[in-house]
């Protein structure tokens, strides 16, 4: 023999006997969330658009901290990009008037032993 289990739900009106309780059972159609067939008192009703409302004011409040806080993070990768780039370019510049200097002491020093060359053939 099978067991069945059902949920129930037992309904008490306040001030009726207790020979009008009724069990029923919890997926019955009588049983719904609240407010879902019913109407809503203006107090509910307002209560509820103050709290949206706040929601609504909050999620933009954040919002507008993250886009402030994305253009703050832009701003300082932008500037180190600057930063690294001006570095690079010092480097690049360092490098070449260091090639140069190189080059024209190589051309001083042949120049140089050239003149002497020249010397010694002119003195003997």
């Amino acid at each position: 023999m099978k067991s069945f289990k059902f949920v129930c739900l037992l309904l008490v009106v306040q001030g009726w006997q207790p020979k009008f309780d009724e069990w029923v059972e919890l997926n019955s159609w009588r049983v719904a969330a609240h407010h879902m067939h019913t109407a809503v008192t203006n107090r509910e009703r307002k209560s509820k658009e103050k709290q949206r409302m706040m929601r609504e004011l909050d999620e933009q409040e954040e919002e507008q901290e993250d886009k402030q806080e994305d253009k703050q993070e832009d701003k300082l990768e932008d500037k180190m990009e600057v930063e690294q780039d001006d570095k690079m370019e010092d480097k690049m510049e360092d490098k070449q008037e260091d090639q140069m200097e190189d080059k024209m002491e190589d051309k001083m020093e042949d120049k140089q032993e050239e003149d002497l060359v020249h010397m010694d053939v002119d003195f003997s």
